[in-house]
């Protein structure tokens, strides 16, 4: 995999990688401008409701098919826990395909706007009450697979960019040590990316499906100020690592992502010292 492609795919699950949930917020949005439009009869109202509706259920069916793909992608052996919460993980896509669709079958058949807003209440409080705390859930399983596989590729990379800085040394063709700064930067990226995945895969492999809104979402409702201005690190993951998994692995990410960046420091100055650029 090239480094560029490495580097969009790094800052894609950084950036939003993290974030499952289906929002419905532009709905709620246009409900609220929908009834404050003294211009629109009653029957603009409704259509433009309904469509509204309509369309955020679609998305929600396409936001449970990726995950059930991403899923079905990812293989464990036979007895883990892995596969165990795999099965599970897949039971509960189901059940969310089969509200969403009856939703979304459902809403053709609405007859004004009241009944669209309230089929459009019912949706907002199933995504709250399980869909949003069971798919969170589901995202980090899968987001801490992928890390591993990104992180694996990125020290594979790292051992061969070592490798070849010594052989430059060896033959004289670098000074000694002209990037000792930026390998040793990498290595500490790289080992505490590591730590950081591994105690959010200890974390998210002991959550049990049903126990997602207490394992996550209450703690964390409660700590988010104090974790936002907590520097996460290896050594400072451990104090929230019950809270939020998901961040541990964002760090995690990041960290690759910035070793990335070192890689593409050290080519850089190779070439330019080798007189190939």
């Amino acid at each position: 995999m090239k480094r560029t492609t490495i580097l969009i795919l790094l800052a894609i699950l950084v950036g939003i990688g993290m974030n499952p949930r289906v929002s419905f917020a532009q709905e709620d949005e246009l409900f609220i401008a929908i009834n404050q439009d003294e211009s629109l009869t009653e029957t603009e109202r409704f259509e433009m409701a309904k469509d509204g509706l309509g369309k955020a259920l679609v998305l929600a069916l396409e936001k449970v098919a990726q995950l059930t793909s991403d899923l079905d992608n990812r293989q464990f052996d036979e007895g883990t826990r892995g596969a165990e919460l795999k099965a599970l993980y897949l039971l509960d896509l189901v059940g969310y395909n089969t509200f969403y669709s009856e939703a979304l079958a459902t809403t053709p058949t609405l007859e004004n706007l009241e009944a669209v807003q309230a089929l459009a209440q019912k949706v907002k409080d199933y995504r709250d009450t399980t869909y949003t705390p069971g798919v969170e859930n589901i995202v980090e399983f899968v987001l801490v697979f992928y890390s591993e596989d990104v992180l694996k590729t990125a020290t594979e990379r790292f051992e061969k960019i070592s490798a070849d800085i010594e052989k430059l040394e060896t033959l004289g063709l670098i000074d000694a040590g002209v990037f000792t700064e930026q390998i040793n930067s990498i290595n500490t990226l790289l080992t505490d990316a590591g730590d950081l995945r591994l105690q959010a895969s200890e974390i998210i492999l002991a959550v049990q499906p049903q126990e997602a809104t207490t394992t996550v979402e209450t703690i964390a409702s409660s700590t988010e100020a104090e974790i936002d201005t907590l520097p996460l690190t290896a050594e400072t993951a451990e104090v929230v690592e019950e809270v939020a998994p998901r961040m541990l692995l964002q760090t995690s990410l990041g960290n690759v992502k910035s070793a990335y960046e070192l890689f593409l420091e050290i080519s850089n100055s190779v070439k330019v010292t080798l007189g190939l650029e």
